[in-house]
Formats: C-alpha cells, structure tokens, sequence
C-alpha cells in the first residue's frame, strides 16, 4: 500500500522510517470500512513505538474498542466464548488454592478470567482462561509464568469480563479464606 496516496504526511513519515506498515488486524478494518484512510494518516502522525497501530486506534479512541479487539482475537485466531458468571466462579473457586493472591491480583488486574477446564491428549489438565484483549504480550507473560498450570487462551467481550473480575475476585478471596459461598 502507496503511504503517500493516503495521507500528505504519510509520505515523509515513511522517508523517516521505512518500517511503518500495516499490521493485518489494521489492514482489515480498513477493508471492513470500519477505519479509513484519513485515520490510518493519524495513526502514521502518531505512533511514536513498534506496537501494532491498531492499539494505538483504540488508545486515541478512533474506534469502538471493543470491535477492535474482537478483530484482533479474530484475526490472530482466539476462540471466542460467552462466558457464564456460575461457571467461571466455580473455576476461580477451584484454582484459588493454586494461586498465590498477588497471582489472582495479576490476573484479574489485566482481565484474564479461568472460565473452564479440558484435558490435554497427554492426559493432564489445562485451564481455559479468557481475555478481551489475549493477544496483549502481558496476558502471555502471566499465564506463562504459572509453571505447574497447563493452560488454553480465548477471547471474551470486553464488557462480560471486567462485569465478572469482582464476582471472581470475592470468590477466590471466600475460598481463601474459608467463607463458602454460591455464585449467582
């Protein structure tokens, strides 16, 4: 794609920089319609790292958020699942011993949420976990770091995982410390 043709700034920053190119979750939402070529010029005047410019379409609130992550976890081939507020507090309820609290805390705080369980053809256990943004190097640093878990990523909306982060967290802090109680 011809920079210069689609914004008059887009030309020198490219001369600055031959490296500035569209990632795909950027470049189908501007197949989709959803961004055009005057917001791909904005992105070019504003990214200042190496991160995807559809991250910073979301930072400078160009476009529903929501809509974005959900064609990233698309297009980097994330599941996508509903979530139940019952079946996720019973899976919080029972890893909440495996995890230490500053585990938990590093785990709702970037929104990954344990939402179910499967068996791995080796026979062993693998946690399913969600995420709104499971493509975000942070949700693999945390999930990577938990040695003794197997685990499997999906994508959820935004808005049914930030809704159940204070159910889940008053689950797992009950388990912890012994108050039992029912999820909704």
């Amino acid at each position: 794609m011809n920079l210069s043709n689609i914004y008059p700034l887009a030309a020198e920053k490219s001369r600055e920089s031959e490296a500035i190119r569209l990632d795909r979750v950027t470049q189908i939402l501007l197949a989709k319609g959803i961004i055009t070529p005057a917001d791909i010029g904005l992105l070019i005047e504003r990214k200042t790292d190496n991160s995807p410019m559809w991250r910073l379409l979301i930072e400078l609130d160009l476009v529903n958020a929501d809509r974005v992550y959900r064609t990233a976890a698309s297009a980097y081939g994330f599941e996508q699942r509903e979530l139940l507020s019952s079946s996720v507090c019973e899976r919080a309820t029972e890893l909440a011993s495996k995890l230490s609290w500053s585990d938990w805390r590093a785990l709702l705080d970037n929104g990954i949420l344990p939402i179910g369980k499967n068996t791995t053809p080796a026979g062993r256990e693998r946690i399913v976990f969600a995420s709104y943004d499971p493509s975000r190097h942070a949700v693999h640093r945390i999930l990577h770091g938990f040695k003794n878990l197997s685990f499997e990523l999906v994508f959820a909306e935004r808005l049914a995982v930030t809704s159940l982060i204070p159910l889940v967290e008053m689950a797992v802090k009950n388990q912890l410390t012994g108050v039992v109680t029912r999820a909704a």
